[in-house]
């Protein structure tokens, strides 16, 4: 699986079940996809479904090695917002607390 560098095709599903696909009698043969030119196996992998051209995946599978590492960046870019909102949510309650508006401070 992943991007099509032009070895030899090594399918996963030659020795192992890929998902209810029986494993064995893979069907190699170079695919068109746009203007590239994909080789892998026809049986066990598809070309990827979410449109990344060059990019290739097995069938149970949702997406490509690429598809995976956006997914994967999108999560910890929310994660890192929702610890970034959080922090600056407690900085505000810190300050309003240490450093109070003119009319919650003492009378002099």
């Amino acid at each position: 699986m992943g991007k099509n560098t032009g070895t030899i095709h090594h399918c996963v599903g030659c020795e192992h079940r890929i998902g209810d696909i029986s494993p064995g009698n893979c069907d190699v043969a170079p695919h068109r996809v746009g203007n590239q030119r994909l080789v892998f196996c026809k049986k066990h992998e598809m070309a990827c479904r979410n449109g990344c051209r060059g990019w290739y995946h097995l069938k149970n599978q949702e997406g490509c090695l690429k598809c995976e590492g956006r997914w994967t960046a999108e999560a910890n870019r929310a994660k890192a917002a929702e610890a970034k909102k959080k922090a600056d949510a407690k900085h505000m309650a810190d300050q309003s607390f240490w450093n109070p508006p003119k009319d919650r401070k003492r009378p002099s």
